[in-house]
């Protein structure tokens, strides 16, 4: 992989786009008008699924259960950090 774009320290990759104004504005208000979403959203689900046209089916199942699993362990230490303040804050530490 190249070098160009850098992990966050959570793994994960920020994508910057910059689209020229009037074809920019045509995506933009058709994402959002037309079909009722979130750019971010749609345009990550566009990766998604270029992803999954050009890779095999295994490699590309396996690296979503790779994020799925990375994604649920996140989940349980917030609902494990929320238990721990609502603890604390009942002097139940």
């Amino acid at each position: 992989m190249s070098g160009r774009l850098k992990k966050r320290e959570d793994g994960k990759y920020i994508l910057q786009v910059l689209l020229p104004a009037s074809r920019g504005e045509l995506y933009v208000d058709y994402v959002q008008e037309e079909l009722g979403e979130q750019v971010s959203n749609f345009t990550k689900q566009l990766i998604f699924n270029f992803l999954e046209e050009v890779f095999s089916d295994q490699l590309y199942q396996q690296l979503k259960e790779n994020d799925d699993a990375a994604w649920q362990k996140i989940v349980q230490k917030r609902i494990e950090g929320k238990k721990q303040a609502k603890m604390k804050d009942q002097g139940l530490e």
